[in-house]
């Protein structure tokens, strides 16, 4: 075996590899000195991700994921961080794994302490994902002298954050007719303590002003999930077409088919028409629609029901809305599911009602089980990778949703033909977390080598044995 059969491209002082007589294994051996010289490895590099809340979402998920595979694919030493504690969710995801688990146990978002310690993290890997824009990680990693990716989320579309109401209350009307977020009007409340409430804005705005910088001066790439996320990158941060690069959310179909099948066994489908939705109850999900969409038919004698799993501040005027359009016997509301899969196995359609969502995962997901997806056009990313009737449903307002799922009432066996391709259509699509991550690390490896950020040379040693060693056990595995 020689140099050019391993794929990582090292530059040492001195490279031994030593195969010794009799030893079937062929063990691998690397010898670097210490005071080699600094060498651009797609593999064996040290990196971090930081993530803001422990809660185990759709966003979190796959943040975790991605982390996972960047161990495996590419024996980088990986370290994530939570400024809160790790929820218990995530132990299943970082089991069996090398990755490093940090909690920053600092409550407060502006302290101090958590801005050194993401300063001191920062500086011992190579490469920094920022996944949360935490003024103790914005300052931290601003003053650290390593590469920034940062991963636009969904929840960062609308600017600015300081004048603008976010999440709408509950008990407002016009939370169940739009999620546009609405600029910001100081209540009673907010009256009675007028210097509590200027120096929450002040905060909101000095946030505000640091992110942007940091995304247009510090960040190296800027990762988005679809081209309506991306636009938003343009038109709201001023963020070059060179900075944004679209990685869309992928599932691991090996963890995604274990829930899955672990989900069937007790599950068994039912004679009614279902109609399901995984996901948070907020504004931006629309729900209201799709209990619009489904009235007329109930009334109309239609058998069929509405799963909707998950939680949120909407939850109960979602509730109300259905008792007053008198179709609260065919709505179930389940709470929050840790395996999605036990809802979507029961599912014939799965329903994105959303009109302001980069990307959803449940979607993926509903895809994966074999559920047709109908998504709105307006204003969801999702509709991206939707070719209506072929691998799911695209509708333009809840007249066409309620039109679509009159249907599907009557022709139950398209629904499973067009889920049938929605499975297929994930990996003709590429929407895995491996293509995700190996995307990535080749657009992140040639940014290193292009602005010659030669980090850590006296781990030369370390790195090259670490990526020897991945090469020959991933070759033990394939013989």
């Amino acid at each position: 075996m020689n140099i050019q059969d391993l794929s990582a491209r090292i530059e040492c002082t001195e490279l031994i590899l030593e195969t010794p007589a009799g030893n079937e294994r062929g063990e691998l051996k690397a010898v670097a000195q210490e005071d080699a010289v600094p060498y651009f490895s797609p593999r064996g590099r040290r990196i971090v991700h930081f993530i803001g809340s422990g809660m185990m979402g759709g966003r979190e998920k796959q943040l975790v994921l991605i982390a996972r595979e960047q161990t495996r694919q590419f024996a980088h030493q990986v370290t994530v961080v939570f400024q809160n504690p790790a929820g218990p969710n995530y132990e299943a995801l970082l089991d069996h794994t090398d990755i490093r688990v940090i909690s920053l146990k600092s409550p407060n978002e502006t302290s101090l302490r958590a801005a050194i310690q993401t300063l001191r993290l920062a500086c011992q890997h190579d490469v920094a994902f920022l996944h949360s824009p935490r003024i103790p990680f914005l300052l931290g990693l601003w003053l650290a002298n390593r590469p920034v990716v940062y991963r636009l989320s969904g929840l960062q579309m609308s600017a600015p954050w300081p004048f603008q109401r976010a999440p709408l209350k509950p008990d407002e009307k016009s939370a169940m007719t739009t999620s546009k977020v609405t600029h910001l009007k100081p209540t009673s409340a907010a009256l009675q303590h007028p210097a509590k409430y200027v120096a929450v804005r002040i905060r909101r705005l000095i946030r505000w002003l640091l992110f942007v910088n940091f995304l247009r001066r510090r960040a190296v790439l800027v990762l988005v999930n679809s081209n309506f996320l991306k636009s938003v990158g343009q038109r709201e941060y001023g963020l070059s077409d060179e900075k944004l690069l679209i990685t869309r959310s992928g599932l691991d179909a090996s963890l995604e088919t274990e829930r899955l099948e672990r989900a069937r066994k007790g599950t068994q489908r039912d004679e009614l028409f279902t109609i399901g939705f995984v996901g948070r109850l907020d504004p931006r999900k629309r729900l209201d629609r799709l209990l619009q969409a489904v009235a007329p038919l109930v009334h109309a004698g239609s058998r069929l029901r509405v799963l909707i799993a998950g939680d949120g501040d909407l939850r109960r005027p979602l509730e109300q809305l259905a008792v007053s359009l008198d179709i609260a016997a065919v709505v179930e509301f389940l709470g929050t599911r840790r395996n999605p899969y036990d809802v979507l196995s029961l599912c014939d359609l799965f329903v994105l009602p959303s009109d302001n969502e980069a990307f959803s995962n449940a979607a993926l997901e509903a895809m994966f089980a074999g559920v047709p997806v109908a998504v709105f056009k307006d204003g969801c990313g999702t509709a991206e990778i939707i070719a209506s009737h072929q691998n799911g449903f695209l509708v333009g307002d809840i007249e066409e949703l309620q039109k679509l799922i009159r249907e599907l009432l009557s022709c139950r066996d398209d629904c499973r033909h067009i889920g049938q391709q929605a499975r297929r259509s994930l990996e003709t699509l590429g929407l895995t977390v491996q293509n995700q991550v190996r995307m990535l690390n080749e657009r992140i490896a040639g940014i290193l080598q292009k602005n010659g950020n030669c980090l850590h040379p006296s781990n030369n040693a370390e790195s090259a044995k670490r990526v020897l060693t991945s090469l020959h056990q991933q070759k033990g595995k394939q013989s």
